[in-house]
């Protein structure tokens, strides 16, 4: 495994279980609670973090499939460019 890939699964697993550590020990209503109609509840961003985020996975996993089959790799560490670094960023 490439160090770009170790750091990547370290920083998913750090944010799943802050996910869980936001939730854990939330009631139901604690939960789906909103400040006002204009607001998300926790709940409600959790959701869509993961709605939005799973779109991602089926172009990932074509890009990746084409990849292999054209035998493209490359050896890390990889650099990010400006508008990557912003969106990371935010």
């Amino acid at each position: 495994m490439t160090n770009d890939l170790a750091v990547l699964i370290t920083e998913i697993d750090a944010n799943l279980s802050h996910a869980e550590s936001l939730a854990a020990g939330l009631s139901h209503l604690q939960f789906n609670w909103r400040p006002d109609p204009a607001s998300w509840s926790i709940g409600q961003c959790l959701s869509h973090l993961n709605v939005a985020d799973g779109q991602d996975l089926a172009p990932l996993r074509a890009a990746i499939a084409e990849g292999k089959s054209r035998q493209l790799t490359g050896d890390g560490p990889f650099t990010y460019g400006f508008f990557s670094r912003k969106f990371v960023a935010s």
